[in-house]
This record gives C-alpha cells, structure tokens and sequence, in this order.
C-alpha cells in the first residue's frame, strides 16, 4: 500500500455514517499513510487488551472512572506527554504513541 492508498482507504472509512467510524481505527488507518504495513487489528486489540483491564463501572460516579484509568494509563503504563519534542512527528501516529507511550494530548486520549 502507498501514500495515496493510504488516503483513500482513510478518506473512504471517514465518509462512512458517524455511528460507523471509530476514531481509533480512523487514527490507525491515517498512520498506514506513514506505516503501509500497519497491522491494523493487532493494533486495536492492544487497544482493546488496555480497556480490559480498566476498572470502569458505568454504575459508578465518571470521576471514579476517570481515576481508574488515569491509574491504569499514566502510573501503571506510564504513557506521558512528550514535552520535549512535541513537534515529533511520532506522537500523533497512534501506533507509535502504543510503542512509545508517549505522545501528544489527542493521541493520548484516543488511548
């Protein structure tokens, strides 16, 4: 797959109706513009694995959820913003924010 396959893949998953389009497997079909090779599904089941292991409840008051995965992301996983080279082209790749776990505040929260 080159760039433009790339773009026409993205361009042709973003037209979809809203309810059908994930933002991160919309963030990880931008990256394939950068990865060809990008395995998507075995990037959206790290995803998936991560959210297992959160401990939300919906039940529960959103600021309990909040710090269960403020905890699970940013202690037990340690991702953190990357301060110092922000401009890194790397931490708006959602793959590479996984591999790295840092990145920058959006691709942060698609985590």
């Amino acid at each position: 797959m080159d760039y433009s396959d790339a773009v026409r893949e993205f361009a042709r998953y973003v037209a979809r109706p809203l309810e059908q389009v994930r933002l991160d497997e919309a963030a990880l079909l931008l990256a394939r513009t950068e990865y060809p090779l990008l395995d998507i599904p075995a990037q959206l089941a790290r995803l998936d694995a991560l959210a297992a292991r959160a401990e939300c409840d919906p039940n529960q008051p959103p600021r309990l959820n909040i710090a269960s995965l403020n905890r699970l992301l940013f202690e037990e996983e340690q991702f953190t913003g990357n301060e110092k080279e922000y401009d890194d082209p790397r931490n708006s790749y959602l793959n590479d924010v996984l591999d790295r776990k840092l990145g920058i505040p959006i691709t942060l929260t698609l985590i």
